[in-house]
C-alpha cells in the first residue's frame, strides 16, 4: 500500500482518491474485512500535500494519523483482548478441578453457576489492572500511562475542528457532550476506549519537534547492526 502510494504521488495528475473510487463503485468495507480506512488515510495524506491552509492541512494530517490508527486496531483487536483476559482463562480450569473435587452429582449445577460470574469478574479486573498498572508508552520525553489521563496540551491549530471527516471520527471515540478531557483507558482492551486514548496522543504530539527526531543516533544504528542493544534511550 505505501508503496503504490508512492509512485502515485509521484504523479499528481494520475491520483484518484480512494473516496472518488468507492463512490465510482459502490465498493468500501470496513477494516479487517476490507482496507478502506488505510485507503482514506493516504487519499487525505494526499489531499494535505497541496492544501495551502495551514489549520486544514494540519486537520488533515491528524484525519489520516487517526484512520491508520483505527485500521490497525481494529484489526488488532482480537489478539490484544486475547492478551489482556489470558489470565482469567483459568478460571475455565477452575470450574473443571471444582466439578472433579466434588463426587456429589446436585453439586455441579449450582457450581457451574458460580464459576461463570467468577470468571467474568476475573477478566474484567485483570483487564482494568493491567491497563493501569503495566500498559505504559516510551515517549521521547518520559513514560506515559495509557490508563491515565494525558497531561498534555494540545497544540493551537486543534483549538477547534471544522473538518467534517475528522469531526465525525472524533465524535465516534469521544463520550457524548464534546472532547472529554479525561481519556485514560481503563481497559484497554476496549476499542473505544483505545482510540479515545489515541486520539488525544496523537492531537497532543503533532506538532511536537521529538516526534521528528531519528528514532537512533548512528552508533545506536551499527550496535544494532552488529546484534547488540545499544545503550542510551531506545
Amino acid at each position: 500500500m505505501q508503496a503504490a502510494f508512492l509512485v502515485r504521488i509521484a504523479c499528481d495528475s494520475g491520483v484518484r482518491t480512494a473516496r472518488s473510487k468507492a463512490k465510482k463503485t459502490g465498493r468500501s468495507f470496513p477494516p479487517p474485512d476490507g482496507q478502506d480506512r488505510l485507503r482514506r488515510a493516504f487519499s487525505d495524506y494526499q489531499r494535505q500535500r497541496t492544501e495551502t491552509r495551514p489549520a486544514r492541512r494540519a486537520q488533515l494530517m491528524l484525519l489520516a494519523n487517526l484512520e491508520i490508527g483505527f485500521h490497525e486496531q481494529t484489526r488488532l483487536q482480537p489478539e490484544i483482548q486475547r492478551a489482556m483476559e489470558a489470565a482469567p482463562d483459568t478460571a475455565e480450569d477452575l470450574k473443571s478441578r471444582m466439578l472433579g473435587l466434588t463426587p456429589v452429582g446436585w453439586l455441579m449445577g449450582p457450581i457451574a453457576v458460580l464459576a461463570k460470574p467468577y470468571r467474568r469478574y476475573a477478566r474484567d479486573l485483570t483487564r482494568r489492572i493491567i491497563s493501569e498498572a503495566l500498559m505504559v508508552l516510551r515517549m521521547p520525553e518520559g513514560e506515559l500511562s495509557l490508563g491515565m489521563n494525558l497531561d498534555v496540551p494540545a497544540p493551537a491549530v486543534f483549538t477547534t475542528f471544522d473538518e467534517p471527516e475528522l469531526l465525525a471520527l472524533v465524535a465516534s471515540v469521544e463520550p457524548p457532550g464534546g472532547v472529554c478531557q479525561d481519556c485514560g483507558a481503563q481497559d484497554w482492551a476496549d476499542l473505544n476506549q483505545r482510540m479515545h486514548y489515541i486520539f488525544h496522543l496523537f492531537r497532543a504530539f503533532h506538532e511536537r519537534p521529538s516526534m521528528f527526531d531519528l528514532p537512533f543516533s548512528a552508533e545506536q544504528v551499527a550496535t544494532l547492526r552488529s546484534g547488540r542493544i545499544p545503550a542510551g534511550p531506545l
